[in-house]
């Protein structure tokens, strides 16, 4: 995982009341750490978790590189810091990953694009698909995407990659939209200046698929019975000007 370099150091900082003291690591060694104080924002599992961890070590006031690489091991544990606090005390800051989605079958992704596991989280987030060596380009994607849409009053609830790099995306009113493999951004700003429409807002409950990838215009789905597909275009030929 990114950020996570266990540093092993013979040098310790002690804060005492006249200021900082360092203090040999081997001399450190020769004192238990008798007390460890648990920081961070942790739900009651995962601080569980911890102090499950710290209790399997023999820990000292030279301990901080071990527990640091221990918590770091951890996918969704983000990084771990460790103080010494003199004469027995270890402070131990555990700072989680923040999710943003999902990942795929069981994974989440930070801000930062980054897959991790953990079984603390709620799973009540936006669905992101693709190849999992994509991950970082579908969420920059997401939020490109997710920023553009926010003025038609919209989210997206999902976004996938498929393997030959076709986009699309689902938004909480349950409206599928198809942005193909190219020119995804101009497509986005076409759907976005119609959705602002008085004609496509009065509706947009009602929209089920939006076909995006044409030169000039859209297609739309209503979900009426027996509705056909209506050209959103500049003229009525644009249908046949398709681009994946």
């Amino acid at each position: 995982m990114n950020m996570k370099v266990a540093t092993l150091t013979l040098i310790a900082t002690l804060t005492l009341g006249l200021g900082a003291v360092l203090v040999p690591g081997l001399l450190l060694a020769r004192y238990p750490a008798s007390d460890v104080r648990i920081d961070g924002e942790l739900t009651a599992d995962a601080a569980r978790e911890v102090r499950h961890v710290l209790s399997g070590m023999r820990l000292n006031l030279a301990s901080g590189a071990d527990v640091k690489a221990s918590l770091d091991a951890r996918s969704w544990v983000y990084r771990t810091n460790v103080r010494v606090a003199w004469p027995d005390r270890l402070d131990v800051e555990v700072i989680p990953q923040r999710p943003v989605a999902l990942w795929n079958a069981n994974e989440f992704l930070n801000d930062g694009g980054e897959a991790f596991t953990s079984p603390y989280y709620d799973r009540k987030l936006p669905q992101l698909t693709g190849p999992p060596a994509r991950a970082g380009d579908v969420m920059a994607r997401y939020r490109e995407l997710a920023r553009m849409l926010a003025s038609t009053g919209q989210l997206i609830e999902a976004l996938s990659l498929d393997d030959v790099g076709r986009w699309e995306f689902e938004t909480d009113t349950g409206m599928r939209v198809l942005l193909g493999r190219t020119d995804t951004f101009a497509r986005m700003s076409r759907l976005v200046t119609v959705m602002s429409g008085s004609d496509f807002a009065a509706r947009k409950g009602e929209v089920l698929v939006v076909d995006a990838r044409y030169a000039h215009g859209l297609a739309v789905r209503y979900a009426a019975a027996g509705m056909p597909a209506e050209g959103l275009a500049t003229n009525v030929n644009t249908k046949t000007e398709m681009s994946l």
